[in-house]
């Protein structure tokens, strides 16, 4: 939302609202990790409670004084996430050799595979293929 609150560029301001409307996604994400915690007997009330990590915390200040001063540097600081999962996730499902069964991140790795993370990752590299601001 933030990158589509700094740009001026309208087309830049539809390619971050898309990305933000895959919040089901993101949705699905966050079931992930609450199932795998669930695994380990850990339930959502503890989680909820538990407080961020300082790097955690550090790394979402970053993410927003970068954005909220130079909207290309943002793009930036989001693409290793947005195009690396992707791009790991469906080198996996096309490899023979990773194991599936009984392969606990198996789940995520389709997630990331899927096409809704596909399409996401189409919007963030489309806002920035055509900045104006280099």
């Amino acid at each position: 939302m933030l990158a589509g609150y700094e740009t001026k560029n309208f087309e830049d301001i539809v390619r971050s609202a898309e990305i933000v409307l895959h919040i089901k996604f993101i949705s699905r994400e966050m079931s992930l990790h609450l199932e795998y915690c669930a695994e380990f007997v850990l339930l959502k009330e503890v989680i909820m409670e538990v407080e961020e990590s300082q790097a955690c915390t550090a790394y979402t200040r970053f993410v927003l004084d970068t954005g909220s001063s130079d909207w290309l540097a943002l793009q930036i600081v989001l693409a290793p996430c947005l195009i690396g999962y992707g791009v790991i996730a469906k080198r996996l499902i096309a490899d023979s050799i990773p194991l599936r069964e009984g392969n606990r991140y198996w789940k995520w790795i389709e997630t990331d595979a899927a096409a809704a993370y596909s399409k996401a990752i189409e919007h963030g590299i489309g806002s920035t293929s055509g900045c104006q601001k280099l």
